[in-house]
């Protein structure tokens, strides 16, 4: 959360042998051996120094582009998380290079990667995020090694980078379950809330049926007491002799009927 994870070393070795100024280490292929000069595979020497990829990431998450673009421009081997800096320029780790790659392939085949892993880790950097899903950001990188960054350049790049391993953001990692975690929670939370809000609203509306459903029945039974009222029925004999058009034929009939 600290942004550190990634100062962790990915892998460890095992350091065996007495104190003193050489050490030995075994992995399952190599046996190892730290001088003042670096680690020692065979002939070959390691500097025992951070890997260029490392490096690069520091000066991203500073914002200091002129400095990443000033290493950029040293560039040269693949990949960046195995190349180490030694004097002017960089010594190779263990890493084999693919077979009969240019060094513009190999160099743009780097900078897939270190894509792929600063996006995987969800590293800070200086770039709009628009450039992260596209190959701007290889394009420009490239530019800064001095590598005119052509379609054929870009697609065998590509193809070199996924055939030497999977993509980073397609290998579950610490730093990508923590981000995805907060993302998450934070989207919990914002479902929460909405939640709440139409639990509130419909409260509210619960409430107004109540209400109207009250007024209703008010209304029914002021109504029913109305039909029921004596005045009601005066007004409804009122309006039944107002339809008598002759009043003394009705007057005669109604005492012949009440003398029966």
């Amino acid at each position: 959360r600290a942004g550190l994870l990634g100062a962790v070393a990915p892998g460890w070795l095992a350091v065996l042998g007495p104190a003193g100024a050489t050490h030995t280490a075994y992995t399952a292929t190599h046996s190892l051996d730290l001088t003042d000069a670096g680690w020692t595979v065979g002939d070959r020497v390691v500097p025992d120094t951070v890997s260029a990829e490392t490096e690069l990431f520091r000066l991203a998450a500073a914002e200091d582009v002129p400095g990443f673009r000033a290493y950029a421009a040293r560039v040269d081997g693949f990949p960046l998380d195995d190349l180490y800096p030694a004097a002017d320029g960089f010594a190779r780790g263990l890493t084999e290079a693919p077979e009969g790659a240019s060094r513009e392939e190999l160099i743009a085949a780097s900078w897939f990667r270190f894509r792929d892993r600063l996006v995987a880790a969800h590293r800070r950097h200086p770039w709009p995020p628009w450039m992260v899903d596209s190959d701007d950001l290889v394009t420009t990188w490239l530019g800064m090694s001095g590598i005119e960054a052509t379609p054929e350049l870009l697609a065998r790049g590509r193809e070199l980078a996924d055939g030497f391993a999977p993509p980073a953001a397609e290998v579950p990692d610490v730093a990508t379950a923590l981000a995805d975690a907060d993302e998450d929670q934070k989207r919990i939370k914002e479902l929460a809330g909405k939640v709440f809000g139409l639990e509130r609203t419909l409260r509210f509306r619960d409430q107004s049926l109540k209400t109207r459903e009250a007024q209703l029945r008010k209304l029914r039974d002021e109504l029913r007491q109305y039909r029921n009222s004596p005045v009601l029925k005066l007004h409804d004999t009122a309006r039944k002799v107002a339809k008598i058009r002759h009043p003394k034929q009705f007057a005669r009939a109604v005492k012949k009927k009440l003398k029966g």
